[in-house]
């Protein structure tokens, strides 16, 4: 069976990438067709911490206001190094504005979603794809029903085991460019700091950390991150792991401790921006997890899927415009993200292999803690506005 009509665009994947890329598409009058497997609203696995960057973009696609009213603001950080050095600061104001949220992602994508739909994007769910080819004049995708969907060009924002980027030749991020997370939400916790991102690294498991972000009076979203391969070598189960830690960290751990856990922990993987398929072919973008937008440090990706989606959608506007769905016509995408957010990923990418060893974790917070500079160059790398690793900075580091 074949859909009657050729799509403009198809986005595969409605999350915050696909539904920003729908939005800003939506709202340029392109006749676009957003398709997931879920029916909406459906939960996501994620720690829901909306940084002040990502703000940013929720006040872009304009939800930002909905967000403010009903969700927890979150202006300040809680980290904790792996020799208990605390680092305790107002995320600073040039920071995108130095506020964030923690939103959980059942209400966030949902948000997201129905503002694009708002704004004239058409949206089918419970429509998995099962492959994506490019033909002369058109990409056919083929659901698992067995329909057949054409379009000009596809944006697969399909997440980290993506079907449209497996059809461009790309397998997910392995070993060290990938991690897995374990989340679990809490109720009844006497949270010690509800404004504030709390981050923990544990001795034992670094570059892996854990969080504990507030999403509600006495409710909070606890979890750990750790790299793919650290976690393979290790032989054990994360969820082993996770009781493990949360059984013997002096924070987050203590927080938890008094509180009920709600339904069962739940893992996902992350393909971290360490290393990126080809963002683009003929007819074809990828955009958020499906790219591997996640910061390499925090595990964060709502900011550059949102980002990501919004970049894909200009991409494909001037496309249309030109008549130009080639690889090449295309290729602007990716000079578009590096620019907006690749020098972040790489910077963050750089701070992974340093916050694998204990003592400079401890010395970068002891020194931060000591020089207003160093804590705010930090957190601006952190949140993912810095793109380098300064002179001064490392001077500083390195002299105390």
């Amino acid at each position: 069976m074949e859909t009657a009509g050729l799509w403009d665009v198809v986005i595969v994947g409605a999350g915050p990438a696909g539904s920003s890329a729908a939005h800003f598409l939506a709202r340029a009058g392109v006749r676009a067709l957003l398709l997931d497997k879920a029916r909406f609203p459906r939960d996501k696995v994620c720690g829901d911490g909306c940084t002040p960057r990502t703000a940013r973009m929720l006040e872009r696609v304009g939800i930002r206001q909905q967000i403010s009213a009903s969700h927890q603001r979150i202006d300040q950080v809680y980290l904790v190094s792996p020799g208990g050095v605390v680092l305790h600061s107002p995320l600073p104001e040039q920071c995108f504005g130095g506020v964030g949220y923690a939103v959980p992602r059942f209400v966030l994508d949902n948000l997201l979603l129905q503002n694009a739909l708002a704004g004239g994007a058409e949206f089918r769910p419970n429509t998995a794809i099962r492959s994506v080819s490019v033909e002369p004049g058109n990409v056919r995708l083929v659901t698992e029903s067995g329909e057949t969907i054409l379009a000009r060009v596809v944006i697969g924002c399909d997440g980290a085991y993506s079907t449209v980027r497996r059809a461009m030749g790309a397998e997910p991020n392995a070993g060290r460019h990938g991690a897995w997370a374990i989340r679990a939400y809490y109720e009844d916790v006497e949270i010690k700091n509800p404004r504030a991102f709390e981050l923990c690294w544990d001795r034992e498991l670094l570059p892996a950390y854990g969080w504990l972000f507030p999403v509600g009076p006495g409710k909070a979203n606890v979890g750990l991150g750790i790299r793919a391969d650290y976690l393979a070598r290790m032989g054990r189960k994360l969820p082993e792991l996770f009781g493990e830690y949360l059984a013997r960290d002096p924070h987050i751990g203590a927080e938890v401790r008094g509180g009920r856990l709600v339904g069962k922990p739940r893992g996902h993987f992350l393909p971290m921006g360490t290393w990126h398929p080809r963002t683009y072919g003929e007819r074809v973008l990828l955009a958020g997890d499906a790219a591997a937008f996640i910061n390499p440090l925090t595990g964060e990706g709502i900011e550059f899927a949102l980002e990501s989606g919004e970049l894909a959608a200009q991409t494909v506007q001037a496309a249309l415009a030109g008549g130009d769905f080639s690889a090449r016509g295309l290729s602007s995408y990716e000079g578009a993200w590096m620019e907006a957010f690749g020098h972040t990923l790489r910077v963050n990418g750089s701070l992974q292999w340093i916050f694998r060893f204990p003592r400079m974790v401890d010395r970068i917070f002891r020194v931060a803690g000591r020089n207003e500079a160093v804590k705010d160059e930090l957190a601006e790398l952190m949140v993912g506005q810095g793109r380098r690793l300064s002179a001064g900075l490392l001077w500083k580091l390195v002299w105390g």
